[in-house]
């Protein structure tokens, strides 16, 4: 394991002490740091954090407030910058160690949850974490930058939380080697807009008793594109954040019906695997799960003509989507178990592609509306069941 070398404390007189370094946890010596130290030690002091040897672009963050409360559990700290970006910080002891698994999908859980926030829900959350009034968020800010204008910052967290554009601090100390390698995990594992960061915090002894707080940055990503997956017709395509986004325009009649069949869908929907993110509230026909690799996804949609409902998991052309289908079709006969009677294998011209469809009448009667909203909320459920785990697997032998 890599190690901090002894830092050097120099008097006036040029006396020069060398620093023995404290272990975060009861040592015998009366020394009893914990999770809830550091975590009250960052919020208390942001700018300990190396942001800027991170990503630059989320200095100055602003403590909001500590165990902020979501669906998945309670973080640890939220900050926000001036410029309405989000800084998520989980504080992380090493006296037990987690699987990295649990670590970085933990946070990457808070990410996924707050990308499904609305400025509204952020304000309430926190406003009820800290006991106050509404326009918490703002007035926070502006106490510390006067000339902030309010309608600017909304749109600009708005937008952090819709696109999913968040830094990510795991803090901790005595953090395990084998963590400093989770960038090219957390590429393989989520496709959210998001910049990761490791973070050691060190803390060395003094002759008088003080305590010197030294933090690293162990570990950084680059920032991690989210990726936009078009369906047209019968072409797949997974296109970069930049290429697809564009004004997003009023909702058309038709459009209003796919959101709120999606919403209904959402709803119905009982995911036996916990680490698997939602479907998306799409405004079209179609809608995605997200498997552990971006190079893969279930995608549920509906067809006029001939009127299909559909389940299927689709990849990307090339490598590694060939070679994930290629060992699922190894082992077809035990996924076929798992799955509905019915599903199809189709590989042509570089696409590969797993289905199974139903069909359908008229979704406006309510009663087949209802009939469509159940087979998908099961269909998707024995996807995520068959494929997630195998292509988990698959994607950490690679």
């Amino acid at each position: 394991m890599t190690q901090h070398a002894t830092p050097l404390l120099l008097s006036a007189d040029n006396t020069v002490e060398e620093l023995l370094r404290i272990p975060l946890a009861d040592n015998g010596v009366g020394v009893g740091y914990d999770e809830a130290f550091l975590e009250k030690l960052l919020f208390q002091h942001p700018s300990a954090l190396p942001i800027r040897e991170i990503d630059a672009a989320y200095s100055r963050p602003l403590p909001i407030c500590t165990q902020l409360s979501t669906r998945v559990g309670a973080l640890d700290v939220l900050y926000v910058t001036p410029e309405g970006r989000l800084v998520i910080v989980e504080a992380k002891l090493w006296r037990n160690p987690e699987a990295r698994r649990k670590v970085v999908a933990q946070i990457i859980d808070y990410a996924a949850e707050l990308a499904r926030w609305t400025y509204i829900d952020l304000e309430r959350e926190v406003a009820k974490r800290l006991g106050v009034s509404s326009n918490t968020l703002f007035s926070l800010v502006r106490s510390k930058y006067p000339d902030l204008d309010e309608a600017e910052f909304v749109d600009n967290v708005s937008r952090s939380l819709r696109q999913g554009r968040f830094l990510l601090l795991i803090c901790g100390d005595g953090i395990r080697e084998e963590l400093t390698s989770i960038s090219e995990f957390l590429d393989r594992c989520t496709n959210l807009d998001m910049t990761f960061g490791l973070v050691e915090l060190a803390i060395f002894d003094t002759a008088d008793r003080r305590r010197l707080v030294l933090p690293r940055v162990l570990a950084k990503t680059v920032t991690i594109r989210r990726q936009v997956l078009r369906i047209e017709n019968s072409n797949y395509s997974v296109l970069e954040e930049a290429e697809a986004e564009e004004p997003e325009p009023p909702l058309s009649a038709d459009q209003v019906v796919y959101v709120q069949f999606w919403r209904d869908v959402e709803k119905a929907m009982v995911l036996d695997d916990g680490n698997q993110p939602p479907i998306t509230i799409a405004r079209a026909p179609n809608t995605s799960l997200r498997m552990p690799s971006p190079s893969a996804w279930v995608t549920l949609d509906f067809l006029k003509n001939p009127r299909l409902i559909r389940v299927f998991l689709a990849f990307n052309r090339g490598e590694p989507g060939d070679s994930f289908y290629n060992r699922l079709a190894t082992e077809r006969d035990e996924i076929e178990t798992e799955l509905p009677a019915g599903v199809t294998w189709e590989s042509k011209d570089g696409r590969h592609r797993v289905a199974i469809s139903s069909p359908y009448s008229d979704l406006s009667d309510e009663k087949e509306r209802q009939r469509a909203i159940g087979w998908f909320s099961l269909t998707a459920n024995q996807f995520v069941n068959a494929f997630r785990p195998r292509l988990a697997r698959y994607l950490a032998e690679l």
